[in-house]
This record gives C-alpha cells, structure tokens and sequence, in this order.
C-alpha cells in the first residue's frame, strides 16, 4: 500500500532492528526454529516456531489453537486464501521478486503445494520498480496478480505509468508447460484487484500512484480508474475490459486514487477506498454494465466521505472487506492514518468508526510516534472477515505494531474487541514508548479461510519476509 513506500523513503529505519519476544501465553506449532532465510527464490522457506505474545478480551468467544510462521525469500505483500483444497491453503506473492508460492498448512508447517512461479521469467522489459502489488484467486488453478508498470529510458527518467494484470494458470498445458500466463492490460499502476463472488467479473483498482500523494509516477497527467474485467471467456484464456471508469478530484483538490477493493455476497455492490481523498466510492456492477460506452466518468459512482477519529486525525483508508449481517451487506476498512476499523452499509451509511488504542494494543508492542505521520500509532492495513459458530468476525494487520488485531463485528455499530496477536517472528519489544523505530515484521496483506470448524488467518509479513497462518476456533 501507498505508505509502504512513503515509509520506506522517510523513514527506512523503522524496519531494522529487532530482537525475540514470548511469554507464557503463547500457543507453539511442532515445527523446528531456523532464522536462516533462504538465498534461492525456488526454496520453500524455513518454519518458525510460534512465540507470540497474544491478549485475549474479557469475554472472548474464539481463541488461537495453532500458529505457524515461515520466512521465504523476497518481501512478501499479498496473500489470499485458497478454498476447496484437502488441507487449508493460500497463495502468496513476493511483490519485487515476483514469484508466487502455494502453500498449505499441515499443522506443523506450510508445504508447497505446488512449484512456485517466479513471473521474471516471463515478463519483459521490467525494471525494479514494478511490483506485483496485489492477487486474487479464482480457483486452485487461477491466480490473478497485478502489476504496476514504469516505463524508464536510457536516463532513468519515467516516461510512462501504466498497468496491467496476469493471470497464472498452474497446470499442465498441451505442451507440458507447468504454467501458462495471459497478460491484459488495465489503468495506471493497478494497486488491488477483486473477484465477484459469482466469478463473472474481476475489477482492479488503477491507483495511477502519483508522487504529489507519495507514490512513484512523477508525471503528473495520468487519471486514477476501475477497470472492471469480464471473465465470461475464462476457459478461453480470454480476458476482456467491458468498463472502465475514470477518476478525477474531490472539491477539495484531492486525487481519488483508487487503493482497495471489495465486492458485496449479490456480485453487484462493490465498494472502493480512495486514500488520499478519504472517500469511498459504491457502485452497483447492474448498472454500471448499462452504461452506453467503455469509458465511464466519476459520476456514476457515489462518493462516501470517511470521518477522522475522535482526535481529528483523517482516516486515510486502505484495505476494504465485505461482509453481511442477517442478509444486510457491509464493508469494514482499516483507516490506516486514523487507526480506526471503519464500517459502512451499502447505501454508504456511517455504522461504526472504532479507533484501535493503548487498551488493545500492549506496551510489549512497538508502536509508531513521528512527525511525518502525526497521530499515527499502529497503521491498520489490510482486513479480512470470517464467521464461526454464528458469529462475525473482522481481522486486520497492524503494520506498526508488527500484530493482527480481531473484533466481533456480530453488530456492526458496536465491534467488540476480542484479541491481538504479534505476526511473524522475533520482533522487536515494544517499551511502552512509541518512536520510529517500529516492527520489522510489518505485516500488510491479510486473508482468512474457513476449513472444517476452524478459521485460518493468513498474514503477509512484508518486512520479516514471511507468511503467517493462525488457526482460530469458538470456544
């Protein structure tokens, strides 16, 4: 996400510097400790045993039974759970290195499942500052991942900013190829990407990334969009934009730059954060598709200003998530400048805006206080949700905090806190102090599955370069 790299151009020295940290209270997988990480992208990493701090609310209704961490090569950003598989599993995406791994989780550590892809070696004329910034699994074969695209000439200068999206197919084709790869292009600098439930339609969000909001295109003349995708020529390898529509500013002159997305149970309602004009933007997929012409204008969508939190600190949304409540749809965001976990219906309702503080958040957590970041304490990134026992539940990284946080959102006007847990592996102890000297596991990309009568939270540690899965019951 945007601050990712704001972070690392202010402030690289918040992700260095760590040392182990445990207590009794800590659940522990069987697998064998090893901080080594592996220097060949192809290796499938190293587990690490769980030693993690973790509180627990009053009154909590679900609890941790397993945890597993285990590092890779190159930074991990994206994970997204994988249903339908005989044990419980995710894809995860190296952004820089870009590779994909597949993984699953045995109970003891996280195996491969299948070879990992590493898109080096198939993309051209890449430079390293293109990443694949996000995925979205369509089954177990197809993976969709995003990728940004800076073009440089012979003078380093950025001469375009575009994007497109891949969309990995891992299994044999008629020629024996393990992998096959369809590429399509979309907006500028594609930052997120979604699968309707119903699998007809994906939708990226083209954050164009402009520098006046801390991000990487100089060029000061690209437009922000959705780029909506039909699927309906999947098994064709055919990929087709039906709709794509253009953002501009808000009244106040600020870029909506599309960050996130997230899709209603209907397949229809979708809704979009836009960061750096703390709004949101809903549409209905019905009638946008009705729309006369290809390229649409920001007034068919409708735009949600997301409050600051009691402090007046803006929200600064990111990660978004879909969930419903007795058939009413919701989606829940992390304001990631206000540490808030904000929820709206989907007529663009305020419902809940619950800021993250010191009684959720122990001292033995790192914790961020700058001037560049004012107000800023945890930085919740990303969310996922999942129910159990009749119950729902929203999860979000914690990137500041190196930690994943869970409320019972069962009413989403009132989320109730239910427990915090440390990501990865031998962060850094908190002194109670906040400073820029934050967590270096910075967990950013989190997804959850449910497998039997467990929920598994996967986690995307960008900083520990790992991946994080946690097995979660009712009591």
């Amino acid at each position: 996400m945007k601050t990712t790299k704001w972070f690392i151009t202010v402030a690289l020295l918040a992700l260095i510097c760590g040392c182990s940290d445990s207590d009794d209270k800590n659940t522990s997988s069987n697998t064998t400790p090893d901080q080594q990480r592996p220097d060949d992208p192809g290796q499938q990493g190293t587990s690490t045993p769980a030693t993690q701090d973790k509180v627990i609310a009053s009154g909590m209704t679900i609890q941790i039974t397993g945890f597993i961490t285990q590092q890779y090569s190159g930074n991990i950003e994206s994970v997204r759970a994988v249903d339908g598989r005989s044990l419980p599993s995710a894809i995860a995406v190296s952004s820089k290195s870009k590779v994909i791994r597949y993984l699953e989780n045995n109970g003891e550590k996280l195996n491969a499942y299948y070879d990992d892809f590493n898109l080096t070696n198939y993309i051209q004329n890449d430079n390293e500052d293109n990443e694949l910034t996000n995925s979205a699994v369509y089954d177990d074969k197809h993976t969709f991942v995003t990728h940004t695209l800076l073009t440089k000439d012979s003078s380093n200068k950025v001469t375009s900013c575009a994007g497109n999206i891949y969309m990995v197919t891992n299994e044999k084709d008629t020629s024996g190829n393990a992998f096959s790869m369809k590429e399509l292009a979309v907006g500028p600098m594609p930052d997120a990407i979604a699968i309707t439930p119903d699998k007809k339609y994906a939708i990226t969000a083209d954050e164009y990334d402009g520098t006046d909001t801390w991000g990487k295109c100089p060029l000061g003349n690209g437009n922000p969009s959705v780029s909506i995708i039909d699927l309906s020529k999947l098994a064709s390898n055919e990929l087709i934009i039906s709709k794509q529509i253009k953002f501009t500013q808000n009244a106040l002159k600020q870029s909506r730059e599309p960050e996130y997305i997230a899709i209603a149970s209907d397949s229809d309602t979708v809704a979009v954060t836009l960061q750096d004009s703390y709004e949101v933007a809903l549409f209905k997929l019905s009638e946008i598709m009705k729309k006369d012409g290809d390229t649409l204008d920001e007034s068919v969508v409708k735009f949600v200003d997301i409050p600051a939190n009691a402090a007046g600190v803006k929200s600064w949304p990111d990660g978004i998530v879909a969930f419903d409540i007795a058939s009413k749809h919701y989606f829940a965001m992390a304001g990631e400048g206000s540490d808030s976990i904000i929820i709206i219906d989907d007529a663009g309702n305020i419902i809940s805006n619950t800021q993250i503080t010191e009684k959720e958040v122990p001292t033995n957590y790192p914790c961020l206080e700058a001037d560049w970041f004012q107000g800023t304490k945890y930085s919740p990134d990303s969310v996922t949700s999942f129910s159990l026992n009749s119950k729902t539940y929203i999860a979000a990284t914690l990137r500041y905090a190196g930690a994943v946080i869970v409320y019972d959102v069962t009413n989403p006007a009132a989320p109730k806190f239910e427990l915090i847990t440390k990501a990865g592996e031998g962060d850094i102890v908190g002194t109670g102090v906040c400073s820029e000297e934050t967590s270096k596991v910075y967990p950013e990309g989190i997804s959850s599955g449910i497998f039997g009568n467990a929920a598994y939270i996967w986690v995307a540690n960008e900083g520990d370069h790992s991946v994080t899965s946690i097995k979660v019951v009712a009591k």
